[in-house]
């Protein structure tokens, strides 16, 4: 799993090279806002009046690709040796792909 100091490296990589107003981490164990749940994301759309066809997920999980699929966002994993692991919801869909892969915050530039 990604560390809080990881997570707060790419918050803060986020943060500084883009026009981001908010960045929302759940931590906690709670299935209604837990990914893949796509709550978080469509709350966010909602509440900033985001267009979801020019907005993106980066995630290092399954579960953060398939939340962005359930919402209509771009996904980009940052891939990682546990990126498709199990997790307490299980396995990935087989036909799960996200949009874009990278394997480091620096990709990023390139894709966004």
């Amino acid at each position: 799993n990604m560390d809080i100091k990881e997570l707060n490296k790419m918050n803060d990589f986020l943060l500084s090279k883009m026009n981001i107003k908010e960045i929302v981490n759940e931590t906690e164990d709670n299935k209604d806002f837990k990914k893949p749940n796509p709550y978080m994301i469509l709350e966010l759309c909602k509440k900033y009046n985001i267009d979801k066809k020019q907005s993106f997920i980066v995630g290092d999980r399954w579960v953060d690709i398939l939340a962005g699929k359930k919402s209509g966002v771009k996904t980009i994993l940052l891939e990682k040796d546990y990126s498709n692991d199990e997790t307490s919801l299980g396995r990935p869909p087989l036909n799960l792909s996200p949009d874009n892969i990278i394997k480091n915050l620096d990709q990023l530039r390139e894709i966004i």
